[in-house]
């Protein structure tokens, strides 16, 4: 009741806001980066298994429910979350009537072992989080659930390890995923490296991951969706008033407080610096709705 009570006061944001912007759809035989659904069928997913960073996670780690998507005293976060609101993951989940379980971690990176020991913020990277998905013994159905991966934004800030070495771990954590014990079906790739900008560095990467995945897809009995979300935040960064935002942000004065924070949270496209306001986060769930049903083949 309290999830559908935010959803139905932030409607009255969502009706002024537009996404204006349709991704451009590709093939999966595209040898360069394209949004496209190669054979996930959302009227079969019931749940959603998420992995990623402060963009994804809920601040429950491990599966569970997530608390409800409301701030408490000066605390920005909601719930937890680096927005004030629900989540591009939570809007898409219940987009698509599916549970969720959120295993993202606030700043995580792909692999610790890229770095240099005790010079990570956590120790729960990506290949930490799947670990604790294929060892819980609540396994979901595989053929109803949808893995999704939103990772590197992380490591891409940090600038400090090749982002080969870090594709080429989220790829190989795809191929775990989709063997023993779990053997996953459904997985769905989500980039925007740059929250808003592009470099040659950053095209480089999401290159990396879209050939290693593209490659998985050939070579195991998985369907595979890639939505490259960068695509839509560039645009609204670029030019937010056309998508109904008074300003890019962010609202915050940092993460910590909601002291001195703007007037209009929901107007700006990120809430706390680098994270994107609920109503962002709307928008961006839209968009990756948008490719699941329309760049199919």
């Amino acid at each position: 009741m309290v999830a559908l009570a935010i959803l139905v006061v932030l409607s009255s944001y969502f009706s002024t806001l537009v996404s204006g912007l349709s991704p451009t759809c590709g093939s999966i035989s595209s040898d360069t980066v394209v949004n496209v659904n190669a054979g996930i069928d959302l009227s079969e997913i019931s749940t959603i298994a998420a992995f990623g960073d402060g963009y994804t996670s809920g601040d429950k780690t491990d599966g569970s429910e997530l608390s409800p998507a409301v701030q408490s005293g000066t605390d920005p976060k909601a719930g937890g979350r680096y927005s004030n609101g629900p989540l591009w993951i939570e809007y898409f989940a219940s987009n698509i009537s599916a549970s969720l379980r959120d295993y993202a971690v606030p700043r995580s990176l792909v692999s610790n072992d890229l770095y240099t020991a005790g010079d990570t913020a956590d120790d729960r990277d990506f290949v930490s989080q799947s670990g604790i998905f294929m060892s819980q013994k609540s396994a979901p159905d595989p053929d109803s659930t949808l893995i999704v991966l939103y990772e590197g934004m992380e490591d891409f800030l940090r600038g400090e390890v090749n982002m080969t070495d870090a594709a080429n771990n989220v790829v190989f954590q795809i191929l775990k995923l989709s063997s023993s014990p779990f053997y996953g079906k459904n997985f769905l790739i989500v980039d925007s490296y740059g929250r808003g900008t592009t470099s040659e560095a950053g095209e480089a990467w999401k290159q990396e991951i879209w050939t290693g995945a593209r490659t998985a897809y050939n070579a195991l009995d998985i369907s595979l969706a890639f939505a490259d979300l960068g695509e839509l935040l560039d645009a609204v960064v670029a030019a937010p008033t056309d998508f109904g935002y008074e300003n890019v942000g962010p609202c915050t004065v940092d993460a910590e407080t909601t002291e001195g924070q703007c007037s209009s949270p929901n107007t700006t496209v990120f809430y706390i610096e680098d994270y994107p306001s609920t109503t962002a986060h709307n928008l961006m769930a839209e968009f990756v709705l948008d490719i699941l049903e329309n760049c199919t083949e």
